[in-house]
């Protein structure tokens, strides 16, 4: 299944260094090829996410405070709020 996104939404993601790979579907695998996207443990409203990593690559919308990982990537967060995923 693909996954779509508001136009505005892709132009917010700037600094994305997959190429929106996670909007090909939720049974192909990113990043280092055996983990599917960032999994959504919690939202944080509407300003974030926290996650399970998807890979140890590094991502310029995931932060790590604590034992936490925060993801604030638009594409992300629009993918849980519409997919509920």
């Amino acid at each position: 299944m693909n996954l779509n996104v508001t136009e505005v939404t892709k132009k917010k993601t700037t600094k994305c260094p997959n190429n929106f790979y996670c909007l090909s579907g939720w049974e192909i695998t990113m990043c280092d090829k055996n983990r599917h996207m960032c999994k959504a443990v919690r939202c944080l409203r509407y300003n974030g996410l926290i996650v399970i990593p998807s890979s140890e690559n590094g991502c310029p919308y995931r932060s790590v405070i604590d034992s936490s990982t925060f993801c604030n990537c638009p594409t992300r967060i629009e993918i849980f709020f519409k997919y509920r995923k």
